[in-house]
């Protein structure tokens, strides 16, 4: 999945329910990996107070809720969020089970207020699997 991403030129992604497939430790190694050269984004799962320590420590370091782009010019800044559904069918039991996630809709919607009304990106793109 990695070299995948790496060969492909994807500079960036986010969670999805098949990452949850995983137990922790093989899923946070595949983090720790591709975070040497993608940026993973993860907007609306992170709260600490449902994790375990292996966990907190992967979303607080690997992850990053939002990540904003410059244009070459310099002129336009495009920020990128990355949602993970929380509808709780999706997950099977697993890494991500009990795992408070954010509803999208208000997540992407406190997150857009935020960018947009400090000025710190002309658009927003919602990424989500």
């Amino acid at each position: 999945m990695v070299a995948t991403l790496r060969a492909s030129g994807i500079t960036h992604c986010s969670f999805g329910n098949h990452e949850a497939d995983l137990k922790l430790p093989i899923l946070r190694d595949r983090i720790q990996e591709l975070s040497k050269s993608i940026t993973l984004i993860n907007t609306n799962m992170r709260s600490h107070s449902s994790l375990s320590n292996a966990s907190q420590w992967m979303i607080s370091n690997l992850t990053t809720p939002y990540s904003i782009i410059t244009s070459p010019c310099g002129s336009l800044k495009v920020a990128m969020m990355g949602f993970i559904s929380d509808e709780p069918s999706m997950f099977k039991d697993g890494t991500f089970r009990g795992v408070k996630i954010d509803n999208v809709l208000s997540t992407f919607t406190k997150t857009y207020d935020e960018l947009t009304s400090k000025h710190l990106a002309d658009f927003v793109i919602p990424l989500t699997h």
